[in-house]
Parts: structure tokens; C-alpha cells; sequence
């Protein structure tokens, strides 16, 4: 299990599944476009657990998708099964399930996904970003 600020190659390294996932997830041209379309100030916050079933399934979409535009910054916070980590990020941020997304622009909290996405991941950002 990691715990703790983490990489997306140390994620893919260490957990094979969210490697694989994040191969086979397949993003089409609208959604290309619109993450290319997205500010670059915009700044995720990923909490998560190797260890749950919604960030393995999660955490590797949000990933792929993001990979469409590296502009954007991402920090990847892995919790342990009590949703908390040593530097008490979870906690600062009230993480109660995982993954939580936290969208931030211009360093303001323009909205979270909480365990699975209301429409999908790209039209749930757009709708805080409202684009």
C-alpha cells in the first residue's frame, strides 16, 4: 500500500492494475480537445487508496485523461484504510471517501468528484470550470 505524496510512475510501478487501467482507457477526440481547451492555471488534488476499488478504477481514467494536457498540475496523495496519510492532507481537506478530485483554479476550490464522477470525469470538470 503507498501512503503518502506519491508519482504516477511510482503508482504504475508499484501497482500494476492502475498501469494496465490507465492503458486500456481509451479517450476520443471531443474530450482530447476539451482537456487541451482546459486554463492552465487549473491545479487536481488526487486523494486516494491503491487498495480501493473506485480509485482503481478512477485515479487511472483521471490520469490518462490528463495526460492530454501536461500543463495541468496534479498531486497524487495516497491514504491508508483509515483515509489519512502522515502529513495530514486528507485531514486538512476533509477526506471522508476515496478518490476525492479536488479542482482548484487561480488556487480557489472550484469543486470535487467524490468516489465516481456524476456525468464522466470531462464533463464534471467542464461543469465547474463552466465551459
Amino acid at each position: 500500500m503507498l501512503i503518502g505524496k506519491t508519482t504516477q510512475t511510482e503508482l504504475f510501478n508499484q501497482f500494476n492494475g492502475f498501469a494496465q487501467d490507465y492503458q486500456h482507457f481509451l479517450v476520443n477526440e471531443v474530450q482530447q480537445q476539451q482537456i487541451q481547451n482546459w486554463p492552465d492555471d487549473i491545479t487536481i488534488d488526487v486523494f486516494f487508496g491503491t487498495w480501493c476499488h473506485d480509485s482503481q478504477r478512477e485515479v487511472p481514467q483521471l490520469l490518462k485523461l490528463l495526460s492530454y494536457n501536461p500543463n495541468i498540475s496534479i498531486s497524487l496523495v495516497a491514504l491508508d484504510y483509515h483515509k489519512s496519510e502522515p502529513l495530514g492532507l486528507a485531514e486538512a481537506n476533509n477526506i471522508q471517501f476515496t478518490p476525492t478530485f479536488i479542482v482548484y483554479r487561480h488556487g480557489r476550490e472550484m469543486g470535487r468528484i467524490i468516489e465516481r464522477a456524476n456525468s464522466s470525469i470531462v464533463k464534471d470538470i467542464n461543469q465547474m470550470l463552466m465551459l
